[in-house]
């Protein structure tokens, strides 16, 4: 998505507060206002070239209902498990997918990022939330696809991942 984007919700849409009985009255409104918010994305890359960048989320889930094993490497430290997924979420993305599998929303301005496991095996891993990632690594066993904002980009996800902070915004009308 480029330029200005503005979100018309549903009944479960907890970040945009227009609802389709009162948009075009709320859509006025808001051209008139002409108040954006630029929120970050994450880029997703393998061997060096971008795959794609995501608004709300990338996602690793395994594809056939087994279990997947999936290794992580953020600031030099390892940590590996075994689940049905993994979720790197922006701010935006926070109250979505990666909300309802257990991790914190954040506030639409922070400058964090939520990396939430999908059903950890033994729950051997929690969501965890950080400020400014450089890059984070992330490989997968091959039973796993990759979906950039429900999305789904590669159906085998073999070898290295790397996420990082966009250096694109996407700017929200507000």
């Amino acid at each position: 998505m480029k330029g200005k984007v503005i979100l018309i919700g549903s009944e479960s849409t907890y970040r945009s507060q227009i609802k389709k009985d009162e948009w075009k009255l709320k859509l006025i409104k808001l051209i008139k206002r002409n108040k954006c918010v630029k929120l970050p994305l994450i880029s997703v890359y393998k061997n060096g070239k971008l795959i794609g960048e995501g608004v709300n989320d990338i996602v690793f889930h395994s594809k056939d209902f087994k279990v997947s094993n999936f290794s992580i490497v953020i600031k030099n430290k390892s940590m590996s498990f075994r689940g049905d997924g993994l979720i790197m979420s922006t701010p935006f993305g926070s109250t979505a997918y990666s909300y309802s599998a257990g991790g914190p929303k954040l506030n639409l301005m922070s400058n964090k990022f939520i990396l939430t496991p999908i059903c950890p095996y033994l729950r051997t891993m929690k969501p965890l939330s950080f400020d400014n990632i450089n890059k984070i690594q992330i490989k997968c066993d091959g039973n796993a696809l990759l979906m950039i904002d429900g999305i789904i980009k590669s159906k085998k996800c073999t070898g290295e991942y790397v996420l990082e902070k966009s250096k694109n915004k996407i700017e929200f009308v507000n």
